[in-house]
């Protein structure tokens, strides 16, 4: 009796089901309230609705819970799973038909790849979502994607861009009654005003955001206008106002009770401090960072502050505590995957070492500050080109279609469509610019390892067996800026058209021979073999001397940096009366699907990399094909991912043309 009474009393499995999907949306209400400030405590918050959806095979918990993970993630530097998360909540969503969290992830994809500067991959998303906002509607969403699109242009300095979308996102805040989203937009205008020197509507923007933000229930805006309001005035060099601000900003956050927000504010105390010559009151505001970011578990900002006092304590004297500092900080960004800020923590050693005498620890730390400046700077020219590559094709995909929606007669669309290739001619001119822009800023460092370098040489205390090391490291330094300098004027006389070729009758396998005597050093030390089958010196053939030689030094230079120690290179050139053929084959990793598609493109990185991290500056088999087209020749490559690539030309003689 007692069971039968027990099951009668029991619960519903109905209202179970309800009562743990409520606990559910309840525990991701709060992960997404937090994540911001706690990112650590709202991913434990999101992992475990995630548990307890899957156990009651509640999927709308489960896409949720993935995309505030995304948001968790994202907020603690964790890209990739932070992708991961949101492309998995972003199918189950579009599976479900949930529109309006479909547009929210699509927000949260293009904030996090905004962030990891692929700008124009953040304004598809951003206009993806915004599509489907107008569509349900929802002004929300809609003003949201407004909003980061606004500040995705601002990121790109495209400021005219940035102020319409911020503009047209404040109105419908505005309209909406969203006191947040006018706050954040007016924070973020005030920036963009104060970028280009706009000061007094910088600060009216501030003023206006501020005076909203501080009626808002949370002051975590108060306190990013007050900062954003130092950074102006610090902008303008007025330092005083600059650090009343900040203290402004520190002390707001302090009332909140949540410290975590100030830590940036300390920091840019510290410098100010720093910079005025203050070093007790600047190592004060960046210890003081630093236990608040270790408190709230935000590692990036715990390296930022030991960074920080890194440099005081080396301005100090203290320097065995600097070192500690900064091996401590440079123990974080390799933990968390920092580049950049593992880039400026080495260069602080090498300096430190430098001043503590050490000039081989100095030059170890700056070999290795040189080493991640060059895959910075690779991964950026990459980036930047793949960006405005994106955007061209974009604004012609969106130019087109508007022509097309329009048109209403044939002169019309005559008319608009000369528009659209003037614009198009326009923006192609911009982007060479600023793509011989983007590779100038390589030379920055070869330039900078010499100057430092040469420094390290007047010391007289170093060592003389340690001259030829730094000597020979001058060299290296000078030879890449020479490089990178040749490949440029190449690529631009290539692209120009105004390269004159000089046909003639010569021997080309004496030319080859050149070449492989030229690359024997930098085979030899790889312990490189380079196996090779030539036609006879005395075979001649009728072509540009210095254009054949300039595609073999490309393709026997590509061959030697790819090929791993120890490995093979084979050259194979066959010359008669008609034609010329070279091959040259290397043991690297091989061409990938997505490589072939990038092949012989202009600043194009491949999925490998030089196997002894020499230097690339991603234009020989851009310029190499170009050559060939202009001998009207052929060039292609023969691979498989793993097994090394091989590289072909073959050129017609130019005696009967």
């Amino acid at each position: 009796m007692a069971v039968l009474s027990e099951t009668k009393n029991s619960p519903p499995q109905t209202t179970i089901a309800q009562e743990m999907r409520e606990k559910i949306q309840s525990m991701l209400q709060s992960a997404r309230a937090m994540y911001q400030s706690k990112g650590t405590e709202a991913l434990k918050l999101a992992d475990d609705a995630m548990a307890l959806s899957i156990t009651n095979e509640y999927d709308k918990g489960i896409a949720e819970s993935n995309a505030v993970r995304g948001l968790a993630y994202f907020i603690l530097n964790k890209a990739a799973e932070g992708e991961a998360a949101s492309f998995a909540a972003l199918a189950m969503f579009r599976e479900m038909r949930d529109l309006p969290n479909e547009a929210r992830t699509l927000n949260t994809l293009g904030t996090n790849y905004e962030h990891a500067g692929e700008y124009t991959k953040a304004l598809q998303y951003f206009d993806e979502a915004r599509a489907i906002a107008v569509s349900i509607p929802d002004e929300n969403i809609e003003a949201e994607a407004l909003y980061k699109s606004g500040v995705t242009f601002y990121r790109y300095a495209d400021y005219s861009n940035s102020l319409e979308n911020l503009l047209k996102s404040y109105n419908i805040y505005s309209r909406i009654g969203d006191k947040r989203g006018q706050a954040n937009v007016l924070n973020n205008m005030g920036s963009l005003y104060a970028r280009q020197g706009e000061y007094e509507e910088a600060k009216r923007c501030f003023d206006e955001g501020l005076e909203i933000a501080h009626a808002l229930p949370a002051q975590g805006l108060v306190v990013a206008l007050l900062n954003n309001i130092g950074l102006m005035y610090n902008m303008q060099g007025n330092k005083l106002l600059a650090r009343d601000y900040f203290v402004k900003s520190v002390e707001t956050a302090d009332a909140t009770g949540n410290q975590g927000l100030s830590v940036q504010n300390l920091l840019n105390l510290c410098t100010i401090y720093f910079d005025s010559g203050d070093l007790l009151g600047a190592e004060q505001y960046a210890v003081r960072g630093l236990r608040i970011a270790r408190e709230y578990g935000c590692p990036q900002q715990e390296m930022d502050s030991l960074g920080e006092i890194g440099r005081v304590y080396h301005e100090q004297g203290r320097l065995d505590d600097a070192e500690n500092a900064f091996n401590d900080a440079l123990a974080i960004a390799n933990r968390i995957d920092a580049p950049s800020s593992e880039s400026w923590i080495r260069e602080s050693l090498a300096y430190l070492y430098e001043t503590k005498g050490s000039p081989s620890l100095a030059l170890e730390q700056f070999k290795r500050f040189h080493r991640l400046k060059e895959r910075m700077v690779n991964d950026t020219n990459e980036r930047a080109v793949r960006n405005m590559l994106l955007r061209f094709q974009l604004e012609r995909a969106k130019s087109e279609s508007e022509e097309v929606r329009r048109a209403n007669a044939k002169l019309t669309r005559t008319l608009e469509k000369q528009a659209s290739l003037n614009r198009t001619l326009e923006q192609m001119n911009k982007e060479k610019s600023d793509l011989i822009g983007i590779v100038a800023h390589d030379l920055r460092d070869p330039v900078a390892s010499i100057k430092m370098l040469s420094g390290l040489l007047q010391d007289r205390t170093l060592p003389p067996e340690d001259v030829p090391q730094f000597v020979t490291a001058i060299q290296a330094a000078s030879t890449r800026a020479l490089e990178l300098i040749s490949s440029l004027l190449s690529m631009n006389a290539v692209e120009s058209g105004t390269v004159k070729y000089t046909f003639e009758q010569f021997a080309p396998v004496v030319a080859i021979e050149h070449v492989l005597a030229q690359f024997a050093k930098p085979a030899a030390e790889k312990t490189i073999t380079v196996n090779r089958r030539l036609s006879p010196a005395t075979a001649v053939f009728y072509t540009d001397k210095n254009a054949l030689r300039e595609i073999a030094e490309n393709l026997i230079s590509n061959a030697v940096k790819y090929t791993p120690r120890g490995g093979n290179v084979c050259v194979v050139c066959d010359v008669s009366d008609q034609t010329f053929r070279l091959a040259v084959r290397n043991e690297g990793a091989g061409l990938t699907a997505e490589d072939r598609t990038k092949l012989f493109q202009k600043f194009s990185r491949l999925s490998a990399s030089p196997t002894a991290g020499e230097p690339s500056s991603g234009l020989g088999l851009f310029i190499v094909k170009k050559i060939v087209d202009a001998l009207h020749g052929k060039i292609w490559c023969e691979s498989t991912p793993g097994e090394g690539a091989e590289f072909i030309v073959e050129l017609p003689s130019r005696k009967n043309l």
